[in-house]
């Protein structure tokens, strides 16, 4: 993935997280890497369905937010694939927060929280 793509994609979604703590319901999100599988669904009523446990753990990691004050909260996994083709570190603080065992897993993930400088 080009770099200025996540960069941007990056800026886009703080924006978004910004405008929305404004509002009466915040929202979190979590981001992890992995294989997904991605299907149409339905003949009439269309619908794409992604399935994969990449998707259960993106849905832990964003459950920590609020345990760990952030709104934004990446895999250090995710963070490995991304850190040497992106300028992120320029515009984002990147924090190591913790290792935490998520829901349903047995090995602890580290999660790193992503704020703007």
């Amino acid at each position: 993935m080009p770099s200025c793509r996540v960069s941007n994609n990056f800026a886009h979604l703080y924006i978004t997280l910004q405008s929305a703590s404004s509002q009466k319901d915040e929202f979190k999100v979590g981001i992890h890497s992995g294989a997904v599988v991605v299907e149409q669904m339905g003949e009439y009523k269309c619908e794409v369905v992604f399935i994969a446990d990449v998707v259960n753990t993106a849905s832990r990691i964003s459950n920590k937010c609020t345990e760990l004050h952030s709104k934004l909260l990446i895999s250090n996994e995710f963070y490995t694939l991304i850190k040497d083709n992106t300028d992120l570190e320029k515009f984002y603080a990147i924090n190591y927060d913790a290792k935490r065992v998520l829901r349903g897993k047995i090995k602890e993930t580290e999660l790193l929280s992503v704020n703007r400088r």
